[in-house]
């Protein structure tokens, strides 16, 4: 078992590698970080529900994630939830909503965070990840490649799914093998690190690219 120790050195040398590489890899994919996914799920849902606009329902949420209210935790999913419901009607009330949008939305916010704690630990990319890996699973029976093995056509179509829909997949690279050699900790461990930070597996997977180009260099 990976000692939490273990873990904590992990997570900085993952956000270590992030900040120094992410400006020369980010203008490759739509999502970096995953709170942008769970954010966009929430405009999306208020946008199917209420009679307002598509801009101002992106501000009210760009201000409710600035001052942390959309945050999935014990706060909006727990029984406990009337003070983050407060302050959440209080800031949408501000903005110019009025009193039955507010309390629409954030029963619609905390409903979605209940849905993704209860199936999926809070975290948007574990729901994303399940699909992504049965489209995995029903793609590679659809093709017959004489020329690619099973392995190489899973990461032929992982590759796709990265590029084509900045799914949170990660190619399992020799490059997360060495970083995983380098701290003496499995690629699962990575992971959960990576999805406890909240950063996109597709996105890491060219972070650590990076990172393995410039070891190689020292």
């Amino acid at each position: 078992m990976t000692s939490a120790n273990s873990e904590d050195e992990i997570e900085f040398q993952l956000r270590k590698a992030l900040l120094q590489y992410s400006d020369e890899i980010a203008g490759s994919h739509r999502w970096l970080w995953e709170v942008e996914r769970w954010k966009e799920l929430v405009f999306s849902l208020l946008s199917c529900a209420l009679p307002l606009s598509s801009e101002i329902i992106r501000r009210a949420i760009a201000s409710l994630a600035s001052l942390g209210l959309l945050e999935i935790n014990a706060a909006l999913t727990g029984p406990e939830h009337a003070l983050r419901e407060r302050r959440l009607t209080e800031v949408l009330l501000d903005l110019g909503w009025n009193e039955e949008n507010a309390a629409r939305a954030f029963a619609i916010i905390r409903e979605a965070g209940q849905g993704l704690e209860k199936h999926f630990g809070g975290k948007v990319q574990l729901a994303l990840r399940k699909y992504a890996e049965l489209m995995l699973t029903e793609l590679s029976a659809t093709f017959a490649f004489t020329t690619l093995d099973d392995a190489s056509t899973r990461d032929a179509l992982t590759l796709w799914l990265q590029n084509v829909a900045d799914l949170p997949l990660s190619l399992r690279t020799s490059d997360l093998t060495d970083f995983c050699r380098r701290y003496g900790v499995d690629e699962l461990t990575v992971i959960r690190v990576a999805d406890s930070i909240d950063v996109n597996l597709a996105f890491l997977d060219d972070v650590l690219a990076s990172n393995a180009r410039a070891t190689t260099k020292d």
